[in-house]
């Protein structure tokens, strides 16, 4: 696994969480501020930690539904067209929930070596990433749009399969993703 981490000073210590779990909201604010140094001045600037080429899924039949390479290509495609214009662009999330409180980061780049399909995770939660770092989370199940929900979903503007977003699950259904 490759990480980069940008913006993002070093993540407080598990000694920093046991201390204020006892104390009370404002406290904790106030350390965690003062922990993390924040600067208001780099409020645009990314942060969070960059995971690259992780297998989020591969080609084969999954529920009976064929997925081939070509289908594979349909989603780099339109990734890059849906995020090129602004309007879309996937979710790296706990479970396949869809309550943005689950939500750990963004897909940010997505592209196929051969029958895997592969991507550059973007995780803006710093308890996310020691979880992924600690391999308490280490697999993914990707979200597919099917040519008719994408179509209506996005219009004409792409064409067949769309990838929808990625989720840490305890049981993939597609095995064996690095």
């Amino acid at each position: 696994m490759k990480v980069i981490c940008f913006g993002v000073a070093a993540k407080p210590s598990v000694q920093f969480f046991s201390e204020v779990a006892t104390e009370n909201l404002v406290n904790y604010v106030s350390k965690f501020n003062e922990f993390m140094d924040f600067q208001t001045a780099a409020v645009e600037e990314l942060r969070g930690w960059i995971i690259k080429d992780i297998e989020i899924f591969k080609a084969g039949t999954y529920r009976g539904v064929p997925y081939t390479e070509a289908h594979l290509d349909e989603m780099v495609k339109n990734f890059l067209i849906l995020k090129s214009g602004g309007t879309f662009e996937p979710v790296f999330k706990k479970d396949h929930s869809e309550s943005v409180d689950d939500q750990i980061g963004w897909i940010s780049n997505v592209y196929r070596e051969g029958e895997l399909l592969k991507a550059d995770l973007h995780v803006t939660e710093w308890l996310a990433m020691d979880k992924i770092e600690s391999k308490t989370w280490k697999f993914v199940s990707s979200e597919i749009y099917p040519p008719d929900l994408a179509t209506e979903e996005f219009g004409d503007s792409v064409l067949g399969h769309v990838l929808r977003g990625v989720a840490i699950v305890s049981v993939p259904k597609v095995k064996g993703l690095k």
